[in-house]
């Protein structure tokens, strides 16, 4: 592979997209919230699930940006079997277009992409942040992928705008009778000492 190759449009959109991805985890996980609160807790349920679903999405999405997604064969192929072929997709009665652009025979369905340069079998769109297209053999990945990725987007976007539930204050128990009697006696009114002093020795007031 040429040096030059590394800089393509595709690597750099995946390579931006899995750095980012990582990025914004590591800060959930480094920043004060509910993630490194249940990890100091030791409550590594919740942050591992979300870890998971993470590298699933990833993975996910490395699957769908690099497989083929339905491109229209452009060798020749034998007359036999391309005749199998045509009748398999579409009835005898309705002849294949060809492709104005590659110029091969292009089943019902199938479009061109201009950014691929490539006939794509049941074509959707050509995504811009996969930097491939999604048709006939990635799509049903694709929207696995983009419900996976909505579930973490929404509780990374909770997590990033609440703050963590703070422990419960402690309560101090009263100061009076931690303190004695010599705090007592200090703490009261002046009306009260005959009452406070003969505490101190010991007798009745």
């Amino acid at each position: 592979m040429a040096p030059w190759a590394l800089l393509s449009p595709g690597v750099l959109v995946r390579t931006g997209h899995t750095v980012l991805t990582w990025g914004i985890t590591l800060v959930l996980f480094l920043h004060d919230t509910e993630l490194r609160q249940w990890e100091e807790q030791g409550e590594l349920l919740l942050p591992l699930t979300f870890l998971l679903l993470v590298l699933g999405s990833l993975l996910l999405y490395l699957a769908v940006s690099l497989m083929d997604p339905g491109y229209v064969n452009v060798q020749p192929q034998p007359q036999e079997e391309l005749k199998e072929e045509q009748t398999a997709m579409v009835p005898p009665a309705i002849p294949l277009r060809r492709c104005r652009y590659c110029l091969v025979l292009q089943p019902l369905r199938a479009r061109h992409c201009r950014e691929c340069r490539r006939c794509v079998r049941r074509y959707d769109h050509h995504c811009p942040w996969m930097e491939n297209c999604v048709g006939e053999r990635n799509h049903p990945l694709f929207v696995v992928y983009l419900a996976l990725q909505l579930v973490v987007l929404l509780w990374g976007l909770y997590l990033a705008c609440t703050r963590p539930l703070s422990p419960a204050p402690q309560v101090r128990p009263p100061v009076l009778p931690a303190l004695g009697a010599v705090a007592a006696v200090q703490r009261a009114p002046v009306r009260h000492l005959p009452v406070a002093v003969p505490l101190l020795v010991g007798g009745q007031p």
